[in-house]
């Protein structure tokens, strides 16, 4: 896995649905979902990450490019965090990348380009970058 294990409780999905409605969001926000999905990702539970992550991106709406690139980033970094899993997460970051140029989401390409950098100084032997 990529990046440092850390100690985090993650509320149960039931828990966080209710939360969400609790704050006037649908049970299946993309934006709740995608903060588990990257809460589970730190603390090393991929699969819970995945299921998470599979979530919000079920039910991405029309959203704002800044959207659409945080969402996209915290997939990519989910994925490459598996070196199965890994190639699929390049591409989407590259097209995280791209789209934030595009629009000129300076803060979410410096992320993007810290992810992208800590994947290839920790996966070396996974080739050059193709983003």
């Amino acid at each position: 896995m990529i990046g440092h294990r850390v100690d985090v409780r993650v509320p149960s999905s039931g828990r966080s649905a209710r939360h969400d409605a609790n704050r006037g969001l649908p049970p299946h926000s993309p934006g709740a979902h995608q903060k588990l999905a990257l809460a589970h990702r730190g603390a090393g539970d991929l699969s819970s990450a995945l299921r998470h992550i599979d979530v919000a991106l079920a039910n991405r709406s029309a959203e704002s490019p800044i959207q659409s690139v945080r969402l996209d980033t915290a997939h990519a970094h989910i994925l490459l965090s598996d070196p199965v899993t890994a190639e699929d997460g390049r591409a989407i970051l590259g097209r995280a990348a791209r789209l934030s140029t595009e629009y000129g989401l300076s803060h979410q390409l410096r992320s993007i380009e810290g992810i992208r950098c800590d994947f290839e100084r920790q996966a070396p032997n996974q080739g050059a970058s193709t983003l």
